[in-house]
């Protein structure tokens, strides 16, 4: 409380925390925090402050609106991370940080992993998604191809068709 030019004692609140002192009748306002736009508010009556009113508060999110690498990116709040699986052909989770200003961060893919079919029967290591060849059985001249499938696994031989058996004369 203080005393005005008049001579008058004129009431007011204290300084509370991050709260201003504020002359009675009198509403002193606050960012509403990180992660969320807006202002809260306090009204000082007879000396004593009021509950804090968040009601203008709106809690600051990244758009579901944002699709990048083919990928929607759901609605997250400012300070959360949202997961998607990693491409067709990749093992894991991708990630992405929603910023505290609502905006979004560079897609982590670190941890994705290109997926591989092993060598068995004379067919070579090959990538996810690519088709690789090899002789045709002995006995027989040509070549013969084959798919590495997305998951690691191999196809069927594809065209097995152009082995030709070899002619004796």
């Amino acid at each position: 409380n203080r005393v005005n030019s008049a001579g008058c004692l004129v009431s007011s609140c204290r300084r509370e925390g991050d709260w201003p002192a504020t002359e009675d009748k009198s509403s002193a306002s606050l960012p509403c925090g990180e992660g969320y736009s807006g202002s809260m508010k306090r009204t000082c009556n007879n000396s004593v402050w009021s509950e804090i009113d968040r009601t203008d508060c709106r809690r600051i999110v990244c758009s579901n609106n944002d699709n990048l690498m083919g990928f929607s990116w759901n609605e997250t709040v400012a300070g959360g991370t949202y997961e998607n699986n990693c491409p067709n052909g990749y093992t894991g989770k991708m990630s992405r940080y929603c910023n505290m200003d609502g905006t979004w961060n560079r897609i982590n893919s670190t941890t994705c992993v290109l997926n591989k079919c092993s060598a068995i029967d004379g067919w070579s290591d090959t990538t996810s998604l690519m088709s690789t060849e090899k002789d045709c059985p002995t006995g027989y001249k040509g070549t013969q191809s084959r798919y590495c499938n997305a998951d690691g696994s191999w196809s069927q031989i594809i065209n097995s068709t152009t082995c030709v058996l070899n002619k004796c004369s």
